[in-house]
């Protein structure tokens, strides 16, 4: 499944990676359905289009990470990571129509997973993830913010036994433990957090990161993976493994707030 659009979001790796039709072929493949990239990308691409060459915060932020994807230490990490890329860009198309649905069944603005993290749909894309975190990490030299179990950060229904949510957390989240459980199970939320800790282990260690770093990151990834364990169930949150079904979400109970525009939204352009 070839998806023939040139976006924004593209040039950030078609421009400088020099990827094969038949590699580009199947990294659409393995990032899911058409429609579930299309639905994650438009998204992506809207956030680019919007800052690209400008003078705001997220424009000079899109002109670092075009320098960063540019050296050979980048492009080196992003083909040794290719399978964990593609499969958050899956888990992100999934999620993406999962809450476009759940928008137009309840027929009004629902958080969605970039709404609730504050930071715009750049995180809706694994190159753009992995470029952040590359560009905030000083090319995963440092350790970053930890968040030990994004669960406890989503809902106020989560279990006694979780680790928490704040630990080095550097901003308020609006929506702090708003959202029904069964909403970030539905919507596969717990998916992503997977494959993005995924992500940045891999990423750790192909960068020959300190055994500080990779363990720190590691050790975020599994208490992470056990805590959507239990929240959420093994079947769906099995190392990060991507399910593509996109039926409609189960009717829920719950208060689905608007999306507000708030300081980080603001910084990221969302």
């Amino acid at each position: 499944l070839s998806i023939q659009r040139t976006t924004a979001a593209d040039s950030f790796s078609a421009a400088t990676d020099g990827i094969s039709t038949a590699n580009r072929r199947r990294i659409d493949v393995a990032r899911g359905s058409s429609d579930a990239n299309n639905c994650r990308m438009d998204l992506v691409d809207s956030w680019m289009e919007a800052n690209r060459n400008s003078n705001t915060t997220p424009g000079v932020l899109i002109d670092a990470l075009l320098e960063i994807q540019a050296t050979p230490e980048y492009k080196r990490l992003r083909d040794d990571c290719a399978l964990e890329v593609d499969a958050f860009d899956a888990s992100a198309g999934t999620t993406c129509l999962l809450q476009r649905k759940e928008q137009q069944e309840l027929n009004t603005r629902v958080i969605t997973y970039s709404n609730f993290w504050q930071i715009g749909p750049a995180n809706m894309d694994g190159n753009l993830s992995l470029l952040l975190d590359f560009y905030y990490s000083d090319g995963f030299r440092q350790v970053g913010p930890s968040i030990p179990c994004a669960n406890s950060c989503y809902t106020n229904e989560s279990g006694n036994g979780e680790p928490g949510c704040t630990a080095g957390l550097g901003f308020n989240l609006t929506h702090f433990r708003q959202i029904p459980q069964e909403m970030v199970c539905d919507l596969k939320w717990s998916e992503l957090d997977n494959a993005y800790n995924n992500l940045r282990v891999c990423a750790a260690a192909t960068a020959n990161s300190s055994d500080e770093v990779l363990r720190a990151w590691e050790t975020q990834r599994e208490t992470q993976k056990m805590c959507s364990t239990s929240a959420c169930g093994s079947s769906r949150n099995n190392n990060g493994d991507t399910n593509t079904d996109s039926s409609s979400p189960s009717s829920r109970s719950g208060i689905y707030h608007p999306v507000s525009v708030i300081a980080m939204l603001a910084l990221w352009g969302g």
